[in-house]
């Protein structure tokens, strides 16, 4: 019989927004191939992490709040939040992207593709869905011009998930490469911003051991 792996523990807390309603776990995620790809055990910490006007995303790491944030949106929120379902949704989150533009790392992941939140949309009120798709899309334009934000589309919730995980972990790697060249008199150039993207089709509905993520 083989023996389990030991898990590895993660090197940083990932905080939580006390508000958020249903939030990632972070399990079944594993360490990279130079800690024998095994367990990775996450740990979490319900924080408030702003609210309106003040609010800053859903999820961070500890002692790193306004510096890097993750907001996650569901399809449904997705929707409700560009197109205002909801009196005041839709200008309360433009005021959110407006505070994480000024994080050294901001995204907001969705748990959908592009192409199903359109293909999805539903009618609202006397709004047709055509007349929804085309407002919906653009406001999307609009914000990821007017704030330096990105937008991932991922495609389904568990690679949102594993999205989120490592976008922070990738802040923490580098923010302890700059504390390394600080100490050494150097300074860490920041490297050229990522565009908004969506996870390839290819990937979607794949698992998290399938897509090697």
């Amino acid at each position: 019989m083989v023996a389990a792996a030991t898990p590895v523990m993660a090197p940083f807390v990932v905080l939580v927004d006390s508000a958020e309603g249903d939030p990632y776990t972070f399990e079944g995620l594993q360490a990279d191939s130079r800690q024998g790809s095994r367990p990775l055990i996450v740990q979490t910490q319900w924080q408030p992490l702003g609210r309106h006007p003040q609010s800053f995303g859903d999820y961070s790491i500890e002692n790193c709040v306004g510096r890097v944030a993750v907001e996650r949106k569901s399809m449904d929120d997705c929707w409700s939040t560009v197109l205002g379902f909801s009196g005041g949704r839709r200008e309360r989150f433009e005021q959110e992207l407006a505070n994480l533009a000024t994080a050294e790392a901001a995204v907001v992941v969705v748990e959908s593709s592009m192409e199903s939140l359109l293909a999805e949309m539903p009618k609202y009120g006397v709004k047709s869905r055509e007349h929804n798709q085309k407002t919906f899309f653009r406001s999307i334009i609009a914000w990821q011009q007017r704030y330096p934000v990105q937008w991932m589309f991922a495609g389904n919730r568990t690679l949102a998930e594993v999205y989120t995980f490592r976008y922070l972990e990738k802040f923490w790697n580098d923010e302890q490469k700059r504390i390394k060249l600080l100490a050494a008199g150097q300074s860490l150039e920041k490297p050229t911003p990522m565009p908004n993207l969506e996870i390839p089709s290819c990937c979607v509905g794949a698992s998290v051991e399938q897509a090697g993520l």
